[in-house]
């Protein structure tokens, strides 16, 4: 007999379940299955199998389920700005449409793109991958389910299907990652939807701030809120004094602020929880900048051997034996352009006779992560941040890389050492909703470690 709490993360790679003990306050389990979800598309959609995502998600809450019967709580969380129609009866009836589509940045009928079509009419800034933008395409382009009736992001789809909802509640944190919200009066802009054509197109409920779902075999299941804002939640202890830097397929720097503010155009404010607001900067390229390198790599073993094998291990050796504080490349890893300026792109620099070699490379593509990061913090002007936590598998793997976030921070680096943190962050969430943990005790169950701030 125990008390636990069950969270789950809807992630672009992996779907992750997480096991909480509230009365150990420890982490107890911890499972992972690859997302095997994508579909086959156009070169700039991302589409993902909407029902294989859910049965996979259902199936890893049953079998916990069945070994913890005594669950208090299920948390979820998942990729923000993508979304999925639902019909009239709260069925799935599309792919799930994720944030990395590119369809609104494809041209209109004039020079404009659909994205910049959006802010004409409306005002809003509305990034490709934003459920508005691609729902604003889809409409344009008759690629709207004829039965769609409403729309919510994957995490809220599975809370759907666990408590038999017809129709999607959502958190504020959602509905701001699908654009076109008003999150300073938590509400969508009807108006703004409006000028899209768009009203058709029943706007999912926003949850009140103890609202839950529903239940689940008994179970009250939270409300999904976003990864950024779960991630952060089971990082940090200290809100006021910490800038979480999270590297998975994408990457972010955010820090929490009590009052909604005015931010650059390369940030984006966000609802946190419980009232408070988080800023963050965010790189479409995070991780996968590591990964591009690493297939190219890859192509180049399998061309000379004949043989498909990973090369990260080596990667990363060639790293730990280069020298961080030479004079490497100087690699701009935007490689997928940014959510402001979708057209940049990367590049390579400072090549000459001598440097042009595997490791300068690999260690230019690292601090090509981290430099867009530090750029975002920068943006951020926020005084009084005396800590750097890190989280996501791409930097805890990694060992150089956190060396050069403390080169890049000027700090040392803080590495969460529990692993699946938007789970753990999504079942501390449901674990206050539900009166199992006290707010202030949060930070209890959150362990990090320190780093080094660099070496060569």
């Amino acid at each position: 007999m125990g008390n636990y709490l069950l969270g789950v993360d809807i992630g672009t790679t992996n779907i992750s379940a997480v096991i909480i003990d509230c009365d150990k306050r420890k982490i107890v389990e911890t499972h992972t299955v690859p997302n095997n979800s994508r579909i086959k598309t156009e070169r700039d959609f991302s589409e993902y199998d909407a029902e294989w995502i859910t049965e996979k998600a259902v199936s890893l809450i049953n079998n916990l389920v069945a070994v913890y019967p005594d669950i208090k709580g299920i948390g979820l969380t998942g990729q923000m700005h993508g979304f999925v129609y639902v019909s009239a009866d709260g069925k799935a009836i599309s792919p799930f449409y994720n944030w990395q589509d590119g369809r609104g940045n494809r041209l209109t009928v004039g020079e404009k793109t659909y994205c910049q079509e959006i802010e004409e009419r409306t005002g809003y800034v509305c990034n490709s991958g934003y459920a508005f933008a691609t729902m604003f395409y889809n409409h344009e382009n008759h690629l709207e389910p004829k039965e769609a009736t409403s729309f919510c992001s994957i995490m809220d789809y599975i809370a759907m299907v666990l408590t038999d909802r017809e129709a999607p509640l959502i958190h504020i944190s959602n509905a701001a990652s699908f654009g076109l919200c008003d999150i300073k009066n938590n509400q969508f802009d009807i108006e703004a939807v409006g000028k899209l054509n768009l009203t058709h197109i029943i706007l999912p409920e926003i949850a009140k701030s103890s609202d839950i779902a529903g239940y689940y075999r008994n179970i009250p299941v939270a409300v999904a809120i976003g990864d950024n804002q779960a991630s952060f939640f089971g990082s940090v202890k200290d809100e006021k004094s910490t800038a979480l830097v999270n590297i998975g397929t994408g990457s972010q720097v955010s820090v929490v602020f009590d009052q909604y503010m005015k931010t650059a155009p390369n940030l984006e404010i966000r609802p946190y929880l419980f009232g408070k607001y988080l800023v963050s900067g965010s790189a479409l390229c995070g991780g996968k900048a590591y990964a591009i390198l690493e297939q190219f790599f890859a192509d180049y073993v399998y061309e000379m051997t004949g043989r498909k094998e990973s090369q990260y291990e080596i990667m990363n050796k060639i790293a730990e034996k280069s020298n961080i504080n030479s004079s490497h490349l100087h690699v701009s890893t935007l490689f997928s352009g940014t959510r402001y300026s979708p057209k940049e792109r990367g590049s390579i620099s400072h090549i000459d006779d001598t440097n042009f070699t595997p490791g300068n490379l690999i260690i230019g593509v690292l601090y090509g992560m981290s430099n867009e990061l530090k750029s975002y913090f920068d943006s951020m002007g926020q005084k009084g941040i005396t800590h750097i936590v890190a989280s996501g598998n791409a930097v805890k793997m990694n060992p150089v890389l956190q060396k050069i976030l403390g080169n890049t921070f000027h700090s040392p680096i803080e590495m969460t050492k529990n692993n699946e943190e938007a789970a753990i962050g999504s079942a501390l969430f449901a674990g206050v909703l539900c009166g199992w943990i006290e707010r202030s005790c949060v930070k209890d169950f959150i362990i990090s470690s320190g780093s080094e701030k660099g070496t060569t």
